[in-house]
């Protein structure tokens, strides 16, 4: 299974999990619907591995049969709902399982699933969180890879959520040096298309030059690591298709030859059930479409991607869609008017606003806006007033809640 061979590789893991059945012996028939929910959903076959899960967590509770994999077994399936882009029903399920087994030791695994949830939902003080349980310090240096994995995700997830690019590639650097990555290569897909994201920001205009050098050694090591990794499955070929446009847009790529490289990820992504990563790579797409001149296919991805993040209540991402609605001078709906700017900014402010949240300072905003630093000073000092925060790394967290990032 962990090479892709799904047709020789399920019915071994059915055989097994037949013949626990017969034995009556819960825990190894238990570990083996979880193994095979889990190689599913690696694989892009969430339904099913959610079938699988489901129904063996159904029977081990008729049966009164208290299997120690059965918080692994609700992992798994959290994981699935994730996703599938059910944001709060992988909440449930994870919350649930904390109330009834808080010193579980699949802790690790369960933490890293509601932190990943809160994030995507935009509940950062959950996130934060579900990262500072207790043994949380020690996941970073178990001996289970996948643990470490799993932790890196919730971990580099949430610090770009918050817009802490600088953590997240100071993370992404030393884990990329570090561990042999590439010998899981399940989680290790998720993890370079974060990696590689944090990268592209990190290379954004408005950084400062140690933020845009860390932004491109990131980029070297998430490129060399996809090299040696096979993509089994529709899941890790996305991944795959993202990563590379990720790198594309670090390498400062034109813009045709980037929106084409997005327009692959958007297809590879259509080919799974991942709402909410099918509306990220169509969000990129869109930016890509903006700066090659497509409006059509940019306003387009831009309402999906909106639709999706407020049907999954990925609040992030739904601001996001907005702003880059706000900025094209487009409503989210047909013949609407574009999202207002939040906060009564002016749009100047707004411009002002986005350069602020990378952590620009007064020069290099009025660098990119060709204006003088006393005027963007000033602009800085209202957008303070106005959000009625004390300080820049204040404004810069405000403004990411508002979808100005």
């Amino acid at each position: 299974m962990d090479s892709g061979d799904l047709e020789r590789g399920r019915p071994l893991i059915e055989e097994a999990i037949g013949y626990a059945a017969e034995i009556s012996d819960p825990s190894l028939e238990a570990r083996g619907a979880g193994n095979l929910g889990h190689f599913l959903r690696e694989l892009g076959h969430h339904e099913e591995g959610l079938a699988v899960l489901e129904e063996s967590l159904a029977r081990h509770e008729a049966m009164g049969w208290a299997s120690v994999h059965k918080t692994f077994n609700h992992q798994n399936r959290a994981e699935i709902y994730f996703e599938l882009g059910d944001l709060a029903g992988a909440r449930r399920i994870v919350e649930a399982v904390l109330r009834t087994h808080p010193l579980s030791k699949h802790r690790y695994y369960v933490d890293a699933v509601l932190a990943r949830s809160a994030a995507a939902q935009g509940d950062l003080p959950a996130a934060r969180r579900a990262m500072r349980a207790p043994g949380r310090s020690d996941a970073l240096t178990s001996q289970r890879m996948n643990i470490v994995q799993l932790s890196l995700l919730a971990l580099l997830e949430t610090d770009l959520v918050a817009g802490e690019v600088d953590d997240a590639l100071a993370v992404s650097e030393r884990a990329l040096e570090r561990l042999v990555l590439e010998s899981a290569h399940g989680y290790t897909w998720p993890m370079a298309d974060v990696m590689a994201e944090a990268a592209r920001r990190g290379a954004a205009p408005g950084r400062s030059e140690e933020t845009a050098a860390r932004a491109r050694r990131v980029r070297d090591l998430v490129a060399d690591l996809v090299t040696l990794m096979p993509a089994h499955g529709t899941a890790q070929q996305a991944y795959q298709m993202s990563v590379a446009a990720r790198v594309a847009a670090v390498d400062g790529v034109e813009p045709a030859a980037l929106l084409e490289r997005w327009t692959a990820a958007v297809a590879a992504w259509e080919a799974t059930p991942m709402r909410l990563h099918l509306a990220g790579a169509r969000l990129r797409a869109a930016e890509a479409a903006v700066a090659g001149g497509d409006r059509g296919r940019a306003l387009e991805w831009v309402r999906q991607v909106h639709t999706a993040a407020e049907e999954c209540g990925a609040v992030p991402l739904a601001g996001a869609a907005a702003d880059l609605a706000r900025r094209m001078g487009s409503g989210l709906v047909e013949d609407t008017a574009p999202p207002a700017v939040p906060a009564g900014l002016t749009a100047r402010e707004a411009e002002v606003a986005r350069l602020l949240t990378v952590g620009s300072t007064n020069a290099q905003i009025a660098g990119e806006l060709f204006i003088t630093p006393k005027t963007a000073s000033v602009h800085v000092s209202n957008i303070l007033a106005k959000l009625d925060v004390p300080n820049r790394a204040a404004a810069g967290a405000r403004l990411r809640e508002l979808g100005l990032a």
